[in-house]
């Protein structure tokens, strides 16, 4: 297990580092006690890391079925390490679980999803209102 502290992905050797360590992980342990949605599950899900994380916030939600496992935030370490090793015991398990992360993170946790998400909220309520025109611009000479 390595912590890696801060890193900041705008200065291009943290951004580096943190590159190397989502493409050498097999998991990321998020044991938080209070979150709300996190931008390094998705980052990592992208990875195909499977993410376990605490039953808090969002985290739940952005893990989803099948790509990452959720344990109740009052959940002890030697749970969370059986069920670590539950998960790494089988090959089969943890390939079909990278996989789902991996999908998850293209399929419903990027940006392209997340924007088209927005566009479409936005749309819907404007094209069934009536919007009267804008007046017309005169142009102000200096």
């Amino acid at each position: 297990m390595r912590v890696l502290g801060f890193l900041d992905k705008n200065a291009p050797r943290d951004a580096a580092r943190l590159s190397e360590a989502y493409a050498r992980a097999h998991l990321m342990l998020v044991p938080s006690r209070a979150d709300c949605t996190l931008m390094v599950v998705a980052e990592a899900m992208a990875w195909g890391v499977l993410v376990f994380g605490a039953d808090v916030g969002e985290i739940a939600g952005q893990i989803g079925a099948g790509a990452g496992r959720v344990l109740e935030a009052s959940t002890g370490p030697q749970a969370w390490a059986d069920e670590i090793e539950a998960m790494m015991g089988s090959r089969t398990l943890y390939e079909m679980m990278a996989d789902a992360a991996f999908d998850r993170a293209r399929t419903d946790l990027s940006w392209e999803v997340w924007s088209a998400g927005i566009e479409s909220a936005l749309r819907e309520p404007l094209a069934t209102r009536a919007v009267a025109p804008l007046p017309a611009l005169r142009a102000v000479s200096g």
